[in-house]
């Protein structure tokens, strides 16, 4: 019976023990400040968000051809995807595969057609401009005139979001996108699978809302 008793105190003590290290690595302190006088400001641009869009079984007839730049056609969807990819650039199928925008052909009449690729196990995310693979919740679209390819960047707004891991945004992020509507003061924040930018929502980096960004040297 002692012994039962002892083994009964010692399994509480860990559990106690336990629960207080879970609490304390689920208490998520507070990123200490970034010096940013050894940054350029860029000023207030303002951002929106993009992500990868999702096919779902909506009961929709897939006769949407999706076509590469030889003009063969890698596969029909439905038009409410299609919609999707053609906006957010980047789109995954129910069976996993990934397609991305790879440019546009003009028709006859003169409007443009836009084509796509195949994602390769690279780019899990999508790829960005000329092939850079996209990186969630790290990666911005810019006009490359404001900002330059391939720079960090730190916009103070993100920093401290909580992303849907439980990590903690840092709030540094990579200019490897462009896009037909980012231009002058723009940048689009690139989320992940479907629309998560909430996360920055929360964290007070919002859609259409100016917000200081730095060009970190």
């Amino acid at each position: 019976m002692a012994n039962r008793v002892s083994k009964l105190v010692l399994i509480g003590a860990l559990i106690v023990t336990s629960s207080v290290a879970f609490g304390s690595s689920t208490e998520l302190a507070p990123l200490p400040p970034v010096d940013t006088s050894t940054m350029q400001s860029l000023g207030q641009l303002g951002p929106s968000f993009y992500w990868v869009a999702l096919e779902t079984k909506d009961g929709l007839k897939k006769d949407q051809e999706v076509k590469d730049m030889n003009g063969k056609v890698l596969v029909k969807v439905g038009a409410k995807f299609f919609r999707g990819l053609t906006l957010e650039g980047t789109g995954r199928l129910l069976n996993g595969k990934m397609l991305n925008w790879h440019g546009k052909i003009q028709r006859p009449d003169g409007t443009w057609e836009y084509r796509y690729r195949w994602c390769g196990k690279e780019a899990p995310y999508g790829y960005g401009f000329e092939g850079r693979p996209l990186e969630p919740f790290k990666t911005i679209a810019v006009d490359p005139t404001v900002v330059p390819l391939d720079s960090v960047v730190f916009i103070p707004a993100a920093r401290g979001a909580v992303l849907p891991d439980g990590t903690i945004h840092d709030g540094y992020f990579k200019a490897l996108d462009i896009g037909s509507a980012i231009i002058n003061r723009r940048i689009d924040v690139f989320t992940s699978f479907g629309d998560q930018s909430s996360v920055f929502d929360k964290n007070g980096l919002k859609h259409g809302q100016a917000t200081d960004v730095f060009l970190v040297k």
